[in-house]
């Protein structure tokens, strides 16, 4: 069976064409996550599982009227593995108090002490294209990935997530009676 077809019963949910497929595309993913460990120190296998993971979740938006599916699917793999290099990377190398700002966000406003109204504030001040960004981000996709989800560059991605900083910092700076 071509590789086109498999991918097209895979998608459609057919899990002996998504077993098939990944006995065809494993050899070449095995060796995409070899090369990427050995150049960067990283684990082989953590390496591996984000790429089989990506390549799984990038299935349901393959367009076969443009390229070639199994192409797109290795691609946005190498995009996984290659984010996951430079987060760990930045996270060995960051000081501690720029790991704290990475991972404080809208997510956490709890554990600020933020009731929910504040996040209802950021949220309305947001543009639909930043809630639709932000979403995204938080359901775990990477910015190349919401970029290609959306057709958004990933310096697109990044210009948004930085509003969204600015208007999380807004809310949160705000004087207490501004708030109420």
């Amino acid at each position: 069976m071509h590789t086109t077809s498999l991918v097209r019963r895979a998608k459609s949910g057919d899990g002996a064409a998504r077993r098939l497929l990944a006995e065809r595309m494993q050899l070449r993913m095995e060796r995409m996550a070899m090369y990427y460990a050995s150049r960067s120190g990283e684990e082989f296998e953590d390496l591996l599982g984000e790429a089989w993971l990506t390549f799984f979740q990038a299935l349901g938006e393959v367009d076969f009227r443009i390229g070639t599916p199994a192409q797109y699917l290795l691609k946005r793999a190498r995009w996984r593995i290659l984010d996951v290099i430079k987060n760990n990377k930045r996270r060995r190398h960051a000081p501690l108090l720029d790991l704290e700002e990475t991972f404080r966000g809208p997510q956490n406003a709890a554990s600020e002490g933020l009731g929910g109204a504040a996040c209802d504030r950021i949220q309305s001040r947001l543009t639909d294209v930043q809630r639709m960004i932000l979403r995204d981000l938080m359901e775990g996709y990477t910015w190349r990935e919401v970029g290609a989800r959306r057709g958004f560059s990933s310096a697109n991605v990044a210009y948004h997530i930085k509003r969204i900083r600015e208007t999380y910092t807004q809310v949160v700076g705000e004087p207490e009676e501004a708030r109420v």
